[in-house]
C-alpha cells in the first residue's frame, strides 16, 4: 500500500463558482523509482526472453509452412463437384458452389436473436455478423510529471462515445465527475440485444462436399440484412436499427450482416474424409511436423493462384511477427534506462525536461542492441533451418556486437583519468581528462608560474 498511487480530489473554482472535484492520482518519485528498478531487474529479462522465443518460433513456422505448401503442391488432386468419393483420404482441390440446403434448420452457434427474432426470421445464410454499439461514458487519463520530486500526477476526465462492448462505470476513478461530464452513466447491456460478434452454422454444403466450421468462417459476411424494426426501435439508413434518440447515454444502434448469395462460387483445398473437407497434414521434415493445409477462397481461382496467396499470407504474417519481436526487444532494452530517467526527474525544476531527454536518448540507443538481438535469434534459427540465409545474419549480428564492444573500450579509454606526473607524490594535483601534452607545463613557463598553476588546480 505504501508503494501504491495516492488518489486525491481537488475542488476547482471557475468564474467564481465551485465545480466538481478534480479526480487525480499521484505517484511519488520513490514509488516510480522502485517500479522502474523492478522493471529493469525483472521486466527486462522476461520481455527479452519472450521476444527471443517469439522470433525463433516465427522463423521456424515460416520455414515449415513454406515446406508444407511445397508438399501440397506436389500431392494435391483435382476433383469434380459431383462425386465426393474421389481420392478419399488425399489432398483435394475443387471449384464448386455454396448451397442453402439445410441451413435454415441449423441456426447460428451461440447466437440469440432476442428482440430481433422476427426481423431475422427470413434470413438464411452461412453466418450472421452483429455490429452493436451503445453510447457510453468513457474514461481517459493524462499523466504529468511533477516539477519537484520526480513524481507524476494522473488526471481523469470523461467523454461520451459509441462502444461495441459494455464499459463498467463502477470501475471509474470518479463516478460523480463522470456523471457530471457525461450527463449520466450507462446501464447494463440489455440481455435481449445480441452483442457484437460473428456467428456461424456448423456445416455448409458446396455441391456434394461438406465444409466444416473452420472453412465456413472464411466465408465473408459483408451484405447488410434488412427487416422490420422491433417495437420501440427505429430503422434508419436502410439496415441500421436504433434505440433512443442517439444522443443520450444508453442509446443503442445495431446492424446485421450476412453472406452474399449472389456470389456462391468457392475454391476449396483440404483432405477428403468421407466427403467432408478436413485438415491435410504435410509429411514430416527436418524439425517440421504436424503442419496442415486447409483453405477456402471466394470465387473460382486456379490452384497456382491459391498457392501464391498462401505464400503471400505466410510471408506477411512472418514480417508482422518479426516487427513485433523487434519491438518487444526494443522495449526490453528501454526498461534498463527507466531508473535513470526517474532519477533525472528528481532534479528540481529542470528534472522533467532532463528526464524526457534521457528517455528519448535511451530509446534511440536501445534500437541498436535490439536490432542485433533480433538478427541474432533469426540467424540462429535460419542456420539450423536454412544455413545459406542464416550465416549472413549471424555475421551482421557479430559485427554489430563487436562494434559496440570496440566503441565502449575506446570511449572508456578516452574518459580515463590521467594525473599530472609533475604534481608530486603525496597529493593529487588535479584531474585532467584526455591525453595530455608533456610540454604543457615546460618550455616557456617560468617555474614560479608553473607552481602557481599547479596550486590553482589543486
Amino acid at each position: 500500500a505504501a508503494l501504491g498511487p495516492k488518489r486525491e480530489k481537488k475542488r476547482e473554482v471557475r468564474f467564481g463558482r465551485e465545480c466538481a472535484a478534480q479526480a487525480m492520482e499521484h505517484t511519488s518519485g520513490c514509488q516510480r523509482l522502485c517500479q522502474s528498478i523492478f522493471c529493469a531487474i525483472v521486466g527486462f529479462p522476461l520481455v527479452l526472453i519472450g521476444a527471443s522465443v517469439l522470433l525463433g518460433w516465427n522463423e521456424k513456422r515460416d520455414v515449415c509452412e513454406q515446406k508444407a505448401i511445397l508438399a501440397g503442391d506436389s500431392n494435391y488432386k483435382g476433383v469434380t463437384c459431383t462425386d465426393s468419393s474421389e481420392h478419399e483420404g488425399e489432398l483435394v482441390f475443387f471449384n464448386c458452389n455454396l448451397l442453402q440446403d439445410g441451413l435454415a434448420a441449423q441456426g447460428f452457434s451461440g447466437f440469440g436473436r432476442g428482440v430481433f427474432a422476427s426481423t431475422l426470421s427470413g434470413y438464411v445464410g452461412t453466418g450472421i455478423k452483429v455490429e452493436a454499439e451503445m453510447l457510453q461514458c468513457t474514461e481517459r487519463s493524462e499523466s504529468r510529471k511533477d516539477n519537484v520530486g520526480g513524481g507524476t500526477t494522473t488526471y481523469y476526465n470523461y467523454d461520451r462515445a459509441w462502444r461495441s462492448s459494455w464499459i463498467d462505470p463502477y470501475r471509474f476513478h470518479d463516478r460523480d465527475k463522470a456523471r457530471d461530464q457525461c450527463a449520466g452513466l450507462q446501464p447494463s447491456w440489455p440481455p435481449e440485444v445480441p452483442p457484437t460478434g460473428s456467428y456461424y452454422v456448423n456445416t455448409v454444403m458446396a455441391d456434394v462436399w461438406t465444409l466444416p466450421t473452420s472453412l465456413v468462417r472464411k466465408i465473408p459476411l459483408d451484405t447488410s440484412i434488412t427487416g422490420t424494426a422491433p417495437a420501440g426501435w427505429q430503422r434508419s439508413e436502410g439496415s441500421l436499427f436504433t434505440f433512443g434518440t442517439g444522443n443520450s447515454i444508453g442509446d443503442i444502434r445495431i446492424r446485421f450482416k450476412g453472406n452474399n448469395w449472389n456470389n456462391v462460387a468457392v475454391s476449396v483445398l483440404g483432405k477428403n474424409l468421407m466427403g467432408t473437407i478436413q485438415d491435410w497434414v504435410a509429411p514430416d521434415d527436418w524439425l517440421c511436423s504436424g503442419y496442415t493445409l486447409q483453405d477456402l477462397r471466394m470465387g473460382t481461382i486456379e490452384i497456382s493462384k491459391m498457392w501464391e496467396m498462401q505464400r503471400a499470407e505466410s510471408s506477411g504474417m512472418t514480417w508482422a511477427l518479426r516487427f513485433l519481436g523487434f519491438a518487444l526487444a526494443w522495449i526490453a532494452f528501454c526498461l534498463l534506462a527507466g531508473p535513470l530517467e526517474v532519477a533525472t526527474d528528481c532534479i528540481p525544476c529542470i528534472g522533467p525536461m532532463l528526464g524526457n531527454a534521457v528517455s528519448a536518448i535511451a530509446c534511440c540507443v536501445s534500437c541498436l542492441p535490439a536490432t542485433a538481438c533480433t538478427m541474432g535469434v533469426v540467424g540462429v534459427v535460419w542456420i539450423v533451418m536454412r544455413p545459406m540465409v542464416g550465416i549472413p545474419l549471424i555475421i551482421i549480428f557479430l559485427l554489430v556486437m563487436i562494434g559496440m564492444i570496440v566503441w565502449k573500450c575506446c570511449f572508456a579509454k578516452k574518459g580515463k583519468k590521467v594525473y599530472d606526473s609533475e604534481g608530486g607524490g603525496g597529493d593529487d594535483p588535479g584531474t585532467v581528462v584526455g591525453k595530455q601534452d608533456k610540454q604543457h607545463y615546460s618550455g616557456g613557463f617560468h617555474p614560479g608560474l608553473q607552481h602557481l598553476s599547479l596550486t590553482t588546480r589543486r
